[in-house]
């Protein structure tokens, strides 16, 4: 803390930032507010902040009345506790409820200094003790000022009746606050009832009706989630995540032109940069998404690259130690090819959190690319030291250890891979790399189940059918086992010449057709027309 007092945005608490009387008159009316809850705790919701409570303006507010029955209330139970008249007893036990009603509200009253919530239900427990208490008093009084003895039969039946009203009543209203605790146990059966009770309560609430949005979003119901948060933006327009989450739900459901508009809405309320002016501000890292999520689709157009580029620069330069603007820039300046600046950018952003597993594998990657590996080797090295589960950086890591000549670096390749493949990362790749590592060690039946495991994931994987295809043809003499691997590849991959010439060779060396091996010769040519090899086999056909 610093010896400061947190700050609270006005969304926590709007009273706080009103001026000076609709601020008092607001949280004096508080007070009435968490009494009517006491007696009346009928209307529960579990989220008071932004909106829920209007602001008492002025002093013609019809609930100032409010607030003075309130404390005139306790003013009569605060007299009565010190009265001469007041039995000692009872003087005791009005002023212990009276106390644990008032001295442990007395912190989040916002009276003396402000707290993050306007109201909070949870702060009326321990007052809720003494007010049980008083009310407790209170029918004690009621059924000894009823039970006083009557002087004839008539009277005596009236006195017996009226005894029997009070424990009549109180048992009702027993009854009634215990069927409505059973009922509040539901609304707390999940977020998505939770805030659904609260938005029947308080509509004027952005937070609980992008709570209930976020529930249904958890559930992948995006077009009801979508209603909620708009339905956020219509409670407080100024309310930059109720038009994140707009934007958001808006690209999950594919509507990107939409998802646009709502994001460039949320920025309306950045400050906006004034030349020749220094001003200071307090961003959150949540608000500053936005700058992330409407850079991720400019960058789905090319031509939209600097956009996203200005945007990500604009997120760092309000708050410098925002790490995930310096990664997706990073990202985007790598897409650009400029590695200089992208490796700049993840050197920044490792400044202020230089254990980032990401930060360090992007830096690896781009020392790779500019043929520092040893360097990015030692990224990598770091980002598993910091991360050991880290799996992106041991593929990469493993990847560029198989296209090495050394032997030790590629049985590491093979352990990285190796590890990799007994967990849920893209099977596809792992497998592949694995097979060309046994392959070249012509571990051959090896390489065939890695083969065979990628083709489970993707039964058209390229690289995979040609190889295999290969490896029967050359490696193991089994010409005919390679015509399915590829006779499949051909009708997956049209355009892929070297598969007719593979096949146009079997056909013709090994099965003696050379009508079929020069038709695939012949289409062989057409995709490639200067393709030698397609050539002089078409020729050799021929003749």
């Amino acid at each position: 803390m610093k010896s400061e007092l947190p700050h609270f945005t006005p969304f926590d608490n709007p009273a706080a930032h009103a001026g000076p009387l609709s601020r008092r008159l607001t949280h004096l009316y508080l007070i009435f507010f968490n009494l009517k809850l006491l007696f009346f705790p009928s209307s529960l919701c579990a989220d008071w902040t932004m909106g829920s409570i209007p602001l008492v303006a002025s002093w013609i507010d019809s609930r100032n009345l409010q607030t003075f029955s309130a404390f005139v209330l306790l003013f009569v139970v605060g007299v009565r506790s010190i009265h001469p008249r007041t039995p000692r007893k009872q003087a005791l036990s009005l002023m212990m409820g009276l106390s644990l009603m008032v001295f442990p509200f007395i912190p989040a009253s916002n009276l003396f200094f402000y707290v993050g919530f306007v109201v909070a239900e949870r702060v009326l427990y321990i007052p809720s003790l003494g007010f049980c208490l008083l009310i407790g008093l209170g029918f004690q009084n009621i059924c000894r000022a009823l039970s006083a003895p009557g002087t004839s039969s008539s009277s005596a039946r009236r006195t017996s009746c009226r005894k029997g009203c009070p424990p009549v009543l109180l048992l009702f209203v027993l009854a009634v606050f215990a069927c409505k605790t059973v009922r509040r146990n539901y609304d707390w059966a999940d977020e998505y009832s939770l805030f659904t009770s609260a938005v029947r309560v308080n509509q004027h609430n952005a937070k609980l009706w992008n709570n209930v949005g976020h529930a249904l979003e958890a559930r992948n119901n995006y077009s009801e989630a979508l209603h909620f948060f708009q339905k956020a933006v219509e409670a407080q327009p100024n309310d930059m995540g109720a038009h994140i989450n707009v934007g958001r739900t808006f690209v999950n459901l594919g509507l990107y032109k939409e998802a646009e508009a709502a994001y460039t809405r949320a920025l309306d309320y950045f400050p906006k940069p004034r030349k020749g002016m220094t001003y200071h501000t307090r961003v959150s890292p949540k608000d500053l998404t936005v700058f992330i999520n409407l850079a991720n689709l400019l960058v789905k157009d090319q031509n939209r690259l600097e956009e996203a580029d200005a945007l990500l620069r604009r997120a760092i330069s309000l708050r410098e130690d925002y790490v995930d603007a310096y990664q997706n820039r990073g990202s985007l300046l790598v897409r650009l090819q400029r590695f200089s600046e992208a490796e700049q950018m993840y050197r920044a952003g490792l400044k202020h959190q230089p254990t980032n597993a990401a930060l360090l594998y992007n830096l690896g990657v781009v020392l790779l690319e500019t043929n520092r590996t040893e360097e990015a080797y030692l990224n990598f090295h770091k980002a598993l030291f910091y991360e050991p589960g880290h799996e992106q950086t041991k593929f990469v890591l493993a990847a560029s250890y198989a296209d090495t000549s050394d032997p030790q670096l590629r049985e590491k390749a093979r352990l990285l891979y190796e590890e990799l493949s007994q967990g849920d990362f893209d099977p596809v790749r792992v497998h592949f790399g694995l097979a060309l590592l046994y392959s070249d060690a012509s571990d051959f039946e090896t390489a065939i189940k890695h083969y065979n495991t990628v083709l489970k994931h993707e039964a058209t994987h390229r690289s995979s059918l040609f190889n295999l295809a290969l490896m029967y043809n050359n490696e193991l003499r089994q010409p005919l086992s390679a015509i399915p691997l590829l006779k499949q590849l051909i009708e997956s991959h049209p355009s892929h010449t070297k598969s007719y010439l593979l096949l146009g060779d079997i056909e013709l060396s090994v099965r003696k057709n050379p009508t079929e091996a020069r038709r695939l010769f012949e289409k062989a040519v057409s995709l490639e027309p200067g393709n030698l090899q397609a050539r002089h086999n078409l020729c050799v056909s021929i003749v």
